[in-house]
């Protein structure tokens, strides 16, 4: 109080939970938490402690885990509010918050095969096929729900004797969609196989002038067998997935609808006619282990949905 005697009324303390959007007008205030800390009303001098729980386990408010997109936000600020009667307004002071849910990875797969992709003989969520590809080619892992502590491992079985492949990678793909809006990031990729040299020495005596260098593409043109280790901890901008939130309780309005979403993604480019061949499986992220907290400006705590903050 500024060493000033000062009449408070009531306090309140909330959590609050907004999510902004690319459009200005579609941010909205999704819900909020609120305790009134004990203490009686009354006169207060300098400084003063008052204790106060958020208990995020046992709240009935199914509240979201802190995310920063490229197309949407979802933002938590802890706010305390003292009531000053007989003054034009309230004392009201807000920082902001960072939430982490934690909930593990099922041990099967969630996911469902798509017609298309059981039409061409794709069995379990966990495999991906490319029908487009006149070779053959597949890859199995072995479940398409993952904890982002954990290591992806898949194996690529193929035989590119019908159509030799100069180019193979595995990519880890996000999608957010947001107010009717889609925006589709490449996070990561392991490149399998390159045939095509980066660059050509400049250095090198360049020959008759006009006459083009020879080069040399290494293709993939029989059976081969590849294994895929990935750890996901080590792949930045990585986030649990968040199902589809309608922010003003209405899921028909996509104006107000956000959700982020991740891809496994094959994908070749064959030797001869550059044809490229890719084909996506979603998988589902987790958060079962909590961030380092951190005490650098802004202030930031870590909520988990069995402690308080």
């Amino acid at each position: 109080t500024g060493g000033r005697r000062m009449w408070v009324g009531n306090m309140e303390v909330r959590i609050e939970e907004y999510c902004t959007m690319m459009e200005p007008i579609n941010n909205v205030d999704i819900a909020e938490l609120v305790v009134i800390p004990k203490r009686r009303p009354g006169y207060m001098k300098g400084a003063v402690d008052i204790p106060f729980e958020f208990d995020l386990g046992r709240s009935k408010w199914k509240w979201n885990e802190t995310y920063h997109g490229h197309t949407f936000g979802l933002h938590h600020n802890i706010t305390v509010q003292l009531d000053r009667p007989w003054y034009t307004f309230d004392i009201m002071h807000s920082k902001p918050v960072a939430l982490e849910r934690i909930s593990k990875a099922p041990k099967a797969s969630v996911g469902v095969v798509s017609e298309a992709n059981a039409a061409n003989g794709q069995m379990v969520p966990h495999e991906l096929l490319l029908p487009d590809y006149p070779g053959k080619i597949k890859m199995e892992y072995a479940i398409d729900s993952y904890n982002l502590d954990e290591t992806l491992k898949a194996s690529i079985v193929m035989d590119g004797t019908n159509e030799p492949v100069e180019y193979l990678s595995v990519m880890i793909v996000r999608e957010e969609f947001s107010g009717g809006l889609i925006c589709e990031d490449m996070i990561h990729e392991v490149v399998i196989h390159d045939g095509v040299p980066e660059d050509l020495d400049e250095d090198e005596d360049e020959g008759i002038p006009g006459a083009a260098k020879e080069l040399t593409i290494e293709v993939i043109s029989g059976e081969a067998a590849y294994e895929v280790d990935l750890p996901l901890n080590e792949v930045g901008g990585l986030t649990p997935t968040i199902a589809k939130i309608a922010c003003d309780d209405n899921e028909e309005d996509e104006s107000y609808t956000v959700e982020t979403r991740y891809f496994m993604r094959l994908r070749l480019r064959t030797a001869e006619e550059q044809r490229e061949c890719w084909n996506s499986n979603e998988i589902f992220l987790h958060r079962r282990l909590p961030l380092p907290s951190t005490t650098t400006p802004p202030e930031v705590a870590a909520g988990t949905a069995d402690s308080a903050v």
